[in-house]
């Protein structure tokens, strides 16, 4: 029997918001680790702006800054006028539009840097060569002895996880996780030594009708929004006539295991 449960319609429409809470654990982890009230926080590529919001609900009296793309910005600016967080919780943000490559901050400015499964975007816009430029300039504007966390996505053997490992293989945008230990590698010759690391586990998996809207939405709306970096994808259909009948069978994993990895930059 299958470890993993379908998700409802109302679960599937929520997940991506709500992620089952991962991103609050995270920000509660951190609080742990970086032993902080105030400072300066950096949301490394942060999208709708979720990890930002939970960043500032732990880090009170820290200043949060939130970088992304710029078609980042509207989502941003669309959760931050919502309901789904308190006002408050905005007062000490602040939002840069920027190419996180090369990050417009001064050297050794945060005390915290962390990152949500941002780098598959990094991946997907610059590739390899962009990961290792943004290692770099993680360790250019951490404080000496503070603490940066990124998170990865891994798959096991189940048919649900291969089927998800090989369709975004498959599909084009090359919006992939490598092995942790390049990561890990990356790091550390950039000074930034691991002191943990902890996975996070999503035991949904989407129904067939599900996974062809987020594979129909990878397909044709990614390459649009990325069009300035030449990101493509393969035709939809073509993805769905080679990956449909096992999705339909098994279903397709939701990022099942997400794992955040913690580095402290060297004294």
């Amino acid at each position: 029997m299958s470890m993993f449960q379908y998700f409802s319609d109302d679960e599937y429409r929520q997940v991506f918001t709500e992620f089952e809470g991962i991103r609050g654990r995270i920000a509660d982890l951190l609080q742990e680790q970086a032993n902080m009230r105030e400072g300066t926080v950096l949301d490394l590529l942060a999208g709708h702006g979720y990890l930002t919001a939970e960043l500032a609900r732990v880090f009170r009296g820290a200043t949060i800054y939130a970088t992304g793309l710029s078609n980042d910005l509207q989502s941003f600016l669309t959760l931050q006028s919502s309901e789904e967080y308190p006002l408050s919780t905005w007062e000490n943000v602040n939002y840069t539009e920027c190419d996180v490559t090369s990050l417009p901050f001064d050297d050794l400015y945060f005390d915290l840097v962390a990152n949500f499964l941002g780098l598959e975007d990094v991946m997907m816009t610059r590739g390899e060569e962009g990961l290792i430029s943004v290692f770099s300039e993680v360790a250019r504007v951490l404080k000496t002895g503070g603490v940066f966390e990124m998170s990865v996505v891994e798959y096991e053997g189940s048919p649900e996880e291969r089927i998800a490992e090989e369709v975004w293989s498959t599909i084009g945008l090359n919006a992939v996780f490598l092995d942790r230990e390049f990561y890990i590698m990356q790091a550390e010759k950039n000074g930034l030594v691991q002191k943990g690391e902890s996975l996070f586990t999503i035991r949904k998996k989407m129904t067939y009708h599900q996974a062809s809207e987020e594979l129909r939405f990878a397909c044709e709306e990614a390459p649009r929004i990325f069009k300035e970096y030449g990101v493509t994808a393969i035709n939809f259909s073509e993805l769905m006539e080679q990956f449909g009948p096992r999705i339909r069978k098994h279903g397709m994993a939701y990022y099942p295991n997400i794992r955040a990895l913690i580095f402290q930059k060297e004294v």
